[in-house]
């Protein structure tokens, strides 16, 4: 018998590999708390648009997990629903519209911090990897990106600065131009960051 591992998996081995592949990412989710729609955790918190914007909350056991709420939802009129009552000094760094990918950090003292979802979070909720924000152990996510190659990429990156697309996965030894394009639809190369020669 011979495989043919050049392209995409087909047929009864290809279901098998990625009835695998989702078996290997659902374990290694750790035991988050996921709100979903029709759930309402909080007098009127859920999402029936598409689509959702995805905000975890942490510092609260009560409330601790991941919400997917309507697009335009405030912190104001969140966070009350939740029945988490913050002091008015600690408020400032938590005003406005909620973000999809947006972590709200509760403190004891009644204060509120805003942070990005992580990168391993974010991509196992089917965003694609920011290869500039993860760590080492998120890149091994990645099909192919093994504990070295991961390395590589976080020193790579330590050197010469945020990667900026393709061309710069392709100087890193262990990364081949079939991985990269295997990879690359897995993957972002973070926010707004300029290309050179533009502004």
């Amino acid at each position: 018998m011979r495989f043919d591992l050049s392209g995409p998996p087909r047929g009864w081995m290809g279901g098998a590999i990625l009835l695998g592949w989702s078996v290997f990412l659902v374990a290694l989710l750790p035991p988050w708390k996921v709100h979903l729609r029709g759930e309402d955790p909080g007098g009127g918190i859920s999402c029936s648009a598409n689509p959702c914007i995805r905000v975890e909350v942490q510092g609260d056991p009560r409330v601790e997990g991941i919400y997917f709420l309507t697009p335009g939802t405030t912190v104001e009129a969140f966070l009350p629903r939740l029945g988490v009552v913050r002091d008015r000094g600690g408020e400032t760094a938590c005003l406005g519209l909620l973000k999809d990918l947006q972590v709200l950090r509760l403190t004891a003292e009644g204060g509120c911090f805003v942070d990005l979802l992580s990168p391993r979070k974010a991509f196992l909720l089917g965003e694609p990897l920011d290869v500039n924000r993860a760590s080492a152990r998120d890149l091994t996510l990645l099909p192919g990106v093994g504990p070295v190659t991961a390395r590589r990429i976080v020193d790579f990156r330590r050197r010469h600065g945020p990667l900026r697309g393709p061309e710069d996965l392709l100087r890193i030894r262990g990364l081949h131009a079939r991985k990269v394009s295997r990879i690359l639809p897995m993957v972002s190369f973070g926010r707004d960051l300029p290309r050179e020669g533009k502004p």
